[in-house]
């Protein structure tokens, strides 16, 4: 649980500071101090990016606060297709599932049932499915 709190934070603040960076470009059109094409659109790239980023990163890990807190995860039973270089997701039937890192984690090819948020789908815990 610390873990997903810890990366909620994390991607929570560089989103943050993603708003500040579009703040500065913005503020830098207004006054006419854009010198460069590119200042000039950047706040519409950074506004982009932080809406793709907001939706498909730090919206699912907001809809799960209440499923950690509340440690109502969903379960499935699979075989694990592929494990990340730095072990921290695991992909069962084509669907990444994240981790922490520094957990103990499965090899490619074992059967294991896990526990998961349905929305982010952060897995606090596995087993090897019996």
């Amino acid at each position: 649980m610390n873990y997903f709190f810890a990366n909620l934070g994390a991607h929570t603040l560089l989103m943050s500071l993603l708003i500040l960076l579009c703040c500065v470009f913005a503020d830098k059109v207004r006054r006419r101090k854009s010198d460069k094409i590119i200042k000039y659109f950047m706040p519409v790239v950074i506004t982009i990016f932080i809406l793709v980023y907001g939706i498909f990163i730090v919206g699912p890990r907001l809809l799960d606060i209440r499923t950690v807190l509340n440690n109502n995860y969903s379960t499935l039973t699979g075989t694990v297709e592929s494990v990340a270089p730095l072990k921290n997701y695991i992909t069962i039937d084509g669907i990444s599932y994240y981790k922490n890192p520094s957990k103990d984690c499965p090899e490619q090819g074992d059967k294991i049932t896990i526990r998961y948020a349905e929305a982010s789908h952060f897995m606090p815990e596995w087993q090897p499915a019996k």
